[in-house]
């Protein structure tokens, strides 16, 4: 009975690269993720969760359930509430309950795997458009700028699943070998050609992190934090607010009406439809969003913001709290470091992007986040 469940949990984590498939209307990875837990309440163990994860993951799913019924239950959001919120609930708790976690150990490399695969494949020009590939912007437009967007709607949701993965798998690795180098240059070199400079932001703050692990018997530790966390917000801020590119500007008008229509509904927010139409709307007197913004405004392109949008005041202070609470204590191994070295990659490329808010990328959250409770009293 383990050997099954951990088969399917491993099998859950690596099905997250073709999310979008579907039987009926559940998703691979879904169905192997109920499975696993079904027979994970047969046995397993359970690590205490902290008040805060408790807290903070209730929060969220009563703001999604709320947030879904203000906006008069609208068919097209139930899905996205189960695949966001109540499926990474369910694998951070399958997480905890684990004796080992070699399954997510190898559910991750599985993953990793079969993302750059696909994506150098796509590279060389050989792999074709998914069936799913239906977004903002078609794979071949992506490809024709040079960006290779992978299995995924676009090269920034490749790159944010390539950095969170990467630094959850890094921290399973007891030996720097050769070999495991050489594997991490095919990663490398599909994030550089995604051209996600937000990912690139928020795997230099996760290399930032762990540096100050490995360093930080020499330094002092308040001091390091409080110097790497200023230079980081100083530079995504100046980057940010200084930049003409055109993908910048159009986010910055994105979170411009999203801060609007947030006014209109601060405490329930607007759930996971109709977003793109009340941005529409608001921008009905700007010709140029209209042509080059509203295309890519799906979604409100930043975590805080997207999550206000999606879950209501409720659920963002859900948020808060699990971020307050895995960055309160220290790693105490180097496998604890690593899943918060990654969930700074989410964070900080949150603040350019909605890294939590897609199928794969909030599953990969939720288990960074369950590793940090698990390994919260290594040695």
């Amino acid at each position: 009975m383990p050997t099954l469940r951990n088969a399917l949990i491993a099998s859950a984590i690596a099905l997250l690269a073709i999310s979008a498939v579907r039987i009926g209307s559940v998703a691979l990875h879904e169905a192997a993720l109920l499975i696993g837990c079904s027979l994970c309440l047969l046995g397993g163990r359970r690590s205490p969760s902290p008040r805060w994860l408790t807290l903070g993951a209730g929060l969220l799913l009563l703001g999604a359930v709320t947030s879904f019924a203000a906006a008069g239950l609208p068919p097209d959001s139930l899905g996205k509430v189960v695949a966001f919120v109540l499926i990474p609930i369910a694998i951070g708790w399958l997480v905890l309950r684990l004796e080992s976690l070699q399954p997510v150990q190898v559910g991750i490399s599985m993953l990793l795997a079969l993302v750059t695969g696909y994506a150098l494949l796509q590279w060389i020009g050989v792999a074709p458009a998914l069936p799913w590939q239906t977004g903002d912007a078609s794979p071949t437009q992506y490809l024709d700028q040079g960006r290779i967007p992978g299995h995924t709607l676009s090269p920034n949701l490749l790159a944010m699943e390539l950095v969170s993965a990467g630094v959850l798998l890094l921290g399973f690795l007891k030996r720097k070998t050769l070999v495991w180098a050489l594997a991490a240059l095919p990663v490398l070199w599909i994030l550089f050609l995604t051209r996600s400079r937000a990912s690139w932001i928020g795997a230099a703050a996760a290399g930032a992190f762990i540096v100050w692990y490995l360093l930080r018997d020499r330094l002092a530790y308040q001091r390091v934090w409080l110097v790497i966390c200023g230079v980081l917000a100083g530079v995504v801020t100046y980057l940010v607010l200084t930049s003409t590119d055109p993908s910048a500007t159009s986010r910055q008008e994105i979170w411009g009406y999203t801060w609007q229509l947030l006014q209109s509904s601060p405490v329930w927010g607007g759930s996971f439809s109709g977003f793109q139409e009340a941005v529409g709307q608001l921008a009905a007197g700007n010709p140029g969003f209209l042509t080059h913004g509203l295309p890519y405004a799906v979604h409100p392109h930043q975590l805080f913001l997207a999550t206000w949008w999606h879950t209501g005041l409720i659920g963002l202070i859900g948020l808060c709290a699990i971020i307050v609470g895995v960055f309160w204590q220290r790693p105490r191994s180097w496998l604890a470091a690593c899943a918060q070295a990654s969930c700074v990659a989410i964070v900080v490329n949150g603040l350019l992007d909605r890294t939590f808010w897609q199928a794969d990328l909030a599953v990969l959250a939720a288990i960074a986040v369950a590793i940090v409770v698990k390994t919260r009293h290594a040695a």
